[in-house]
């Protein structure tokens, strides 16, 4: 289950996360016991969306491998 993070109502983005357990962070190489896969939704594309695959231990790795 996805669990909304933030939105964005400017661009109309939302952000979800989900919990994909251990294993180390694609972005900073930490090993977490629990890690995420976020998925960028657009708000007229909501059912459409699915996760990269690329695990993060936070959101500020995600955001800094994203940008």
């Amino acid at each position: 289950m996805a669990t909304h993070v933030s939105h964005d109502p400017f661009a109309r983005t939302s952000l979800r996360r989900v919990a994909m357990g251990a294993g180390d962070c694609h972005w900073c190489g930490t090993h977490r016991a629990t890690l995420y896969s976020y998925i960028p939704e657009s708000d007229d594309q909501r059912s459409a969306s699915q996760t990269s695959g690329k695990r993060f231990c936070n959101i500020e790795c995600f955001r800094s491998y994203s940008s």
